[in-house]
């Protein structure tokens, strides 16, 4: 698992903790990357059973897998 994996994971991991959901842009603000990027990731999280996510409106709401 990458450093940026990582990253999200805990960042969706101390969300969990405090009862809330992340959007994808929010996900990207937290880590300075842009959307894309934060989405290409969170998708090959998902594939990897690590995270899911699903969407609300035009959002996709994150959670980690604990």
């Amino acid at each position: 698992m990458d450093l940026l994996h990582r990253k999200i994971l805990t960042l969706l991991k101390h969300s969990n903790i405090k009862n809330q959901r992340l959007t994808i842009n929010q996900i990207a603000e937290s880590l300075n990357i842009d959307r894309h990027t934060a989405a290409k990731h969170l998708e090959s999280m998902r594939s990897k059973g690590l995270i899911d996510y699903k969407n609300v409106a035009k959002s996709k709401i994150g959670r980690a897998h604990v």
